[in-house]
């Protein structure tokens, strides 16, 4: 009787011990690095994520405050751009994983507002009056794009990008018709502005 009553308390204390020593959820932290020009306490960048947990970056490497939890969303977008400067998120959007831990791939690339600004367009193939397609250019800067009875329409992205930043477009939601992108990925080269890339869309 008394072995059984110590194994009941042990138990119990156990459960206990646990309890207060964390049975909190595991929590990752989003992090990631500043290249470019550079940035100071007097010409700092402000980084969100998800919209939200704004922070001032004065250097080169960066980590927000809150960590989020597996299954969660992140997105880091630029709120405010550094006096003279224009600067890019790349990698800012995923999901976070148990098995990968901490996101420090995130990279933001700055280059002076003197570099040349060069647009990202292209043309949508195949989409007919009634559907439509939306588009982004690295995950932000949606525009949607309406067919027509030609079934050819051009489009731009309303953000210019600098010499050398990332350009990658996706093909988003769709009406009516089932679109991909070809010629969609790369870097804005010296020659400057983009015009290769190309939607095709079917039914």
């Amino acid at each position: 009787m008394k072995f059984m009553k110590f194994k009941i308390l042990s138990i119990c204390a156990l459960a206990l011990l646990f309890a207060s020593c964390g049975g909190g959820k595991v929590t990752s932290s989003i992090s990631g690095t500043v290249s470019g020009p550079g940035l100071s306490a007097s010409n700092s960048l402000i980084l969100q994520d998800d919209g939200g947990d704004n922070l001032t970056v004065t250097g080169s490497t960066f980590t927000f405050a809150t960590q989020l939890e597996a299954g969660t969303e992140y997105s880091v977008t630029i709120l405010t751009q550094p006096v003279g400067q224009t600067c890019f998120v790349e990698n800012g959007f995923g999901v976070i994983e148990t098995s990968i831990g901490n996101v420090n791939s995130i990279a933001v690339v700055c280059n002076e507002t003197t570099s040349a600004s060069n647009d990202v367009l292209g043309t949508v193939t195949g989409l007919l009056t009634g559907q439509s397609v939306v588009l982004t250019d690295n995950g932000v800067d949606p525009i949607t794009v309406n067919g027509n009875s030609t079934g050819n329409v051009n489009f731009q992205f309303p953000t210019p990008l600098a010499t050398g930043a990332s350009y990658n477009v996706e093909v988003g939601t769709q009406t009516g018709a089932k679109c991909t992108a070809t010629n969609n990925t790369g870097k804005i080269p010296s020659t400057g502005t983009i015009t290769a890339v190309t939607i095709k869309c079917g039914n």
